[in-house]
């Protein structure tokens, strides 16, 4: 339940150069495009995070940085839902000798995460729909390292959060 708000972060360090059209997933709570309850990932080469609620595929909404981020350099990064009037869903991402970069967004009036019981998919997201052979398979895999990820109930402060880059 993230009625309470939600703290994602961690490191990674991706392999590709900004490739067209492609996601790599770095942490996503769910399976299957209707069971997404959040994901953090990089988007054509920008790190987005996104939520979803009821039965739509597609989220709700999204925070995404505008700057690519670049192969084989480590960013540190935190995505937040933050309770209140209005909620808010936000991402701010740090790499090596970089400023933090932040976007910021409210979410809708009444929202609420879409819940579910699946598990939570590091480095890929995952289909699995109905036990059906043909709905198996992994899409969104991620290509480079993922490290410390850390996963808070409840929206964190500055101060207790991981934040340092790895060296």
């Amino acid at each position: 339940d993230v009625a309470d708000g939600l703290t994602v972060e961690g490191f990674f360090r991706t392999k590709r150069v900004k490739p067209d059209h492609e996601r790599q997933a770095v942490i996503s709570c769910g399976e299957g495009f209707a069971d997404i309850a959040w994901i953090m990932r990089i988007v054509d080469g920008r790190p987005n995070f996104s939520v979803f609620q009821g039965t739509n595929s597609d989220p709700v909404a999204a925070v995404e940085i505008d700057q690519d981020v670049r192969a084989h350099h480590w960013y540190y990064f935190v995505a937040r839902i933050a309770p209140g009037s209005p909620s808010k869903l936000s991402l701010t991402v740090k790499g090596e000798g970089l400023a933090p970069l932040s976007a910021q967004t409210e979410l809708p009036a009444g929202f609420s995460i879409r819940q579910n019981r699946k598990p939570l998919i590091v480095g890929r997201s995952s289909l699995f729909i109905d036990n059906k052979p043909e709905y198996r398979g992994t899409w969104d895999s991620f290509a480079g390292q993922i490290s410390d990820l850390r996963i808070s109930h409840g929206e964190l402060p500055d101060g207790e959060l991981l934040g340092k880059i790895a060296q």
